[in-house]
């Protein structure tokens, strides 16, 4: 089952309330719903499931619920329901109705394994408290209305129409992380982009070496077959820096932000900077490691 949080991030849940939700009374939202009311469980079940798949979060929420409402169905699959329904409210993005969801599992079908599920998650929401991660969570939920269209323009190639949403959801990104640098979460989130920006950063740096003993190969037996510069030297001459140079900037990039509070253009620069000369630095010790000086001066 997918969790709320998009880019692969975990669910965020609440802590309980005391306040019981009903299913009675529930206003069944399309004629497709009324459809669903009479099946068995298990395929209620199914149901809420493929609605879920459709993004239609708070209908496959009410179907959830009422097959955890249904006294004819096993206890385990009527909390583990329940327990659904909050994660669809939570994808709904109505996290008060989720906070109290997630306690109701607890009280209606202790013992359980929705009800531990639903424990150890309000028990993560509890660690900046319920106000801050709810807040936090809005905060987030900002900066993926400006980051989806802007990654979909991107995918399309359209990069000009992009670039707008990428740099305001950049900003707001960085407020959020600035304004709750304390939470848990906010450091999660911090370093999973951090890891999927250095993914991207290494697999076009492979692309890059991949590129380079290509070019080795063709230099060695089209140009000069006594050409001293192996595949392995190229690739390294490429992997090596540019791996390094990303390291560097990165790691002072975020460094620079939150821990002396520079300006971004300031913290990028230097950044910047400091990655070039670790790069061209890590270069000059490949070229050395494979004596390829005398075969570059004698090419320059």
């Amino acid at each position: 089952m997918r969790r709320p949080i998009r880019f692969g991030f975990p669910a965020l849940l609440i802590v309980a309330v005391g306040l019981e939700i009903s299913a009675a009374g529930t206003p069944v939202s399309n004629p497709d719903m009324a459809a669903v009311v009479g099946t068995s469980p298990s395929e209620r079940y199914d149901e809420a499931r493929r609605l879920m798949q459709g993004g239609r979060y708070s209908d496959a929420a009410r179907v959830y619920r009422s097959v955890a409402d249904s006294t004819d169905a096993p206890t385990a699959l009527r909390a583990q329901a329940l327990f659904a329904s909050g994660l669809m409210e939570e994808n709904a993005r109505d996290y008060e109705r989720a906070l109290q969801v997630y306690g109701e599992v607890e009280r209606r079908f202790p013992d359980t394994e929705g009800a531990r599920r639903s424990h150890n998650e309000l028990i993560e929401f509890e660690e900046g408290g319920v106000a801050r991660t709810i807040e936090f969570r809005r905060r987030w939920d900002a900066v993926w209305d400006e980051l989806s269209p802007a990654q979909t323009l991107a995918d399309q190639n359209d990069l000009r129409s992009a670039r707008p949403g990428f740099e305001h959801a950049a900003v707001l990104l960085e407020a959020m992380l600035r304004d709750f640098s304390d939470l848990p979460r906010a450091k999660e989130v911090a370093i999973t982009l951090g890891l999927r920006l250095a993914s991207r950063l290494a697999l076009a740096t492979a692309l890059l070496g991949l590129l380079a003993v290509v070019g080795a190969l063709f230099l060695k037996y089209f140009t000069d077959q006594n050409s001293p510069l192996e595949s392995e030297s190229a690739a390294l001459l490429v992997l090596l820096p540019g791996i390094a140079g990303q390291l560097v900037s990165l790691g002072f990039s975020g460094g620079l932000r939150t821990q002396l509070h520079w300006e971004d253009r300031r913290a990028t620069g230097a950044a910047a900077v400091l990655g070039a000369l670790a790069a061209l630095a890590t270069a000059i010790c490949v070229v050395n490691a494979f004596n390829l000086f005398p075969f570059l001066d004698s090419n320059l």
